[in-house]
Parts: C-alpha cells; sequence; structure tokens
C-alpha cells in the first residue's frame, strides 16, 4: 500500500481570494476523500501527518502513515478559475 502512494500527486482545484489565499484551508479531511477518488485508498485522517492546514496554491508535501512507514504524498493545490 506504501508502494501505492509514494511518488503519487493529489490535485485540488480551490477558490482563492485575491492576495493568492485559499477561502478553506485543505484539511487531513479533505486529502482523506481525495485519496479515496482519485486513488482508490482508504485512509484514516489520523494518519495523514501535515504541519498545518494547507492554505495557499502551489505544491505541499504531507506524510501518510501506512503499515507504520511514513509515506510522503504531494498534494498540489491549482487555482479554481471558473469559480467567481
Amino acid at each position: 500500500a506504501a508502494r501505492a502512494v509514494s511518488g503519487k500527486v493529489l490535485t485540488f482545484k480551490k477558490k482563492i481570494t485575491k492576495t493568492g489565499k485559499l477561502y478553506a484551508a485543505i484539511t487531513d479531511k479533505a486529502i482523506v476523500e481525495a485519496l479515496k477518488e482519485q486513488l482508490a485508498m482508504d485512509v484514516a485522517a489520523d494518519n495523514i501527518v501535515m504541519d498545518e492546514h494547507i492554505k495557499t496554491v502551489g505544491s505541499h508535501t504531507v506524510s501518510v502513515k501506512i503499515g507504520g512507514q511514513m509515506v510522503p504524498l504531494t498534494i498540489t493545490v491549482e487555482a479554481d478559475k471558473s469559480a467567481k
């Protein structure tokens, strides 16, 4: 299962403010949902390790605890230009 996450990227499209901040931060629960949707993986929210919630566009790295291993996972946040 660790190999299923290793090297993978989850992508989020979110509405942003004029200053480039997200209206709503990406939390461990949002990452769990994205893992289900994008990688068909079921991981508990308490297995997502992040310093703080993601609040800006760009590339971020979080850790996912799988089978006793900490596996890095890249989170890419893009501006949702279709949302006004």
